[in-house]
């Protein structure tokens, strides 16, 4: 066991470090962010560009860029239109291959279940199917 042979200081100069990590991991991600938005702006001036010329790639020194026109989807957010999306894929056959769970969404129904299982004093309830990963230890730091 580590922690009966630390000295409080070491715990706190861990704990300060944990502090200057976060920020750290904080400030780059927010240039992460800001290379990505300069980065997407130019590929979309590029292909703006290669578009009025009738092309869609170029190959030049640094290398070939390209580009295609991409369509996506979205699930329906209004209830009568997502039955009706739902429908749909029932009709298809394809619904229990195609519907999935939001895992946040998974994850406070699960907890909910267990919950009002243990509150009935079913200690080992499952819910059928579902798979329990090993717990995981979370840490959280706040500053003062």
């Amino acid at each position: 066991m580590e922690g009966q042979n630390i000295k409080v200081s070491q715990l706190e100069e861990m704990i300060k470090k944990s502090f200057e990590l976060k920020e750290e991991h904080t400030k780059i991600k927010e240039k992460a962010a800001k290379v990505n938005s300069e980065k997407f702006k130019l590929d979309q001036k590029i292909a703006s560009i290669l578009e009025e010329l009738g092309k869609t790639s170029y190959s030049g020194e640094a290398g070939t860029f390209s580009y295609r026109v991409q369509e996506s989807f979205k699930v329906p957010k209004d209830p009568c239109s997502r039955q009706e999306f739902f429908e749909y894929l029932k009709r298809r056959d394809v619904f229990e291959e195609m519907i999935t769970v939001n895992s946040r969404t998974l994850q406070s129904f699960a907890k909910s279940e267990v919950e009002v299982a243990e509150q009935e004093g079913n200690f080992d309830f499952e819910i059928p199917g579902l798979i329990k990963s090993e717990p995981a230890v979370v840490c959280s730091l706040r500053k003062k």
